[in-house]
C-alpha cells in the first residue's frame, strides 16, 4: 500500500501545473493540485491509444478517451537541489497510483467493440525539465485492468510524455 504524505519542509514548493501532453500513445491535457510539500493530485483527461492483436482479426490500433487521477509523492527535490539541479515543473522523481477510467467508444476497426476499462497501476516514475515550458515524463508499474465482461488483466504500463506547461504557479498546499 503506498501512502502520501509530507515530512520535510522544502525550500522550494511544488506548484501547480496545466499541461498539453503527448507521448507515444496518448494526447491529453493535465492538472497537477499541490496538496502537501511533497504530494500532488495529477488529473488527466485525453486519448490513450495503443496496438493489441486478437486471434480473430490480427493486429489493430485502438484510439480511446481516458479519465485518471494520479495521487504523486516526490521524493527527491531535496537532493536534485543540493546538486543545482532544475527542478521547475515538479521535476522530480516519484511513486504514483495511477486511477483511470478508459471509455469503451472508438476503434479503428468495425468490428471490434472496445469495452469500457477501470485500471489501476502503482508506479514508479519521473520528469526532467527540457527548458522554456517543456518536460518528459517516464513511468513504469504494473496495471491492474477490469471491465464489465472480462477477467482482471494484468498488464505493463510504460508511459513516455512530452508536456508543454500552459500555467505554473506556486501554491501553498494544505497540510
Amino acid at each position: 500500500m503506498l501512502i502520501f504524505g509530507s515530512n520535510s519542509v522544502f525550500s522550494q514548493k511544488l506548484v501547480k501545473t496545466s499541461s498539453i501532453q503527448a507521448g507515444f500513445f496518448d494526447l491529453g491535457y493535465a492538472r497537477e493540485f499541490p496538496v502537501s510539500n511533497k504530494t500532488v493530485i495529477n488529473v488527466f483527461g485525453g486519448m490513450y491509444g495503443g496496438f493489441f492483436y486478437n486471434s480473430f482479426e490480427g493486429a489493430q490500433f485502438d484510439l480511446v478517451p481516458v479519465v485518471s487521477v494520479e495521487p504523486r509523492l516526490y521524493y527527491n527535490m531535496a537532493k536534485r537541489l543540493s546538486k543545482n539541479k532544475k527542478i521547475d515543473f515538479n521535476s522530480v522523481n516519484y511513486v504514483a497510483l495511477n486511477c483511470a477510467y478508459v471509455f469503451g467508444m472508438l476503434s479503428t476497426n468495425p468490428y471490434f467493440l472496445t469495452e469500457s476499462t477501470f485500471s489501476v497501476s502503482p508506479e514508479w516514475g519521473f520528469r526532467r525539465y527540457l527548458g522554456k515550458r517543456f518536460t518528459f515524463d517516464l513511468a513504469i508499474g504494473p496495471g491492474f485492468n477490469k471491465s464489465l465482461f472480462e477477467p482482471l488483466n494484468v498488464s505493463v504500463n510504460v508511459y513516455i510524455t512530452f508536456s508543454y506547461h500552459l500555467k505554473t504557479r506556486v501554491s501553498e498546499p494544505t497540510n
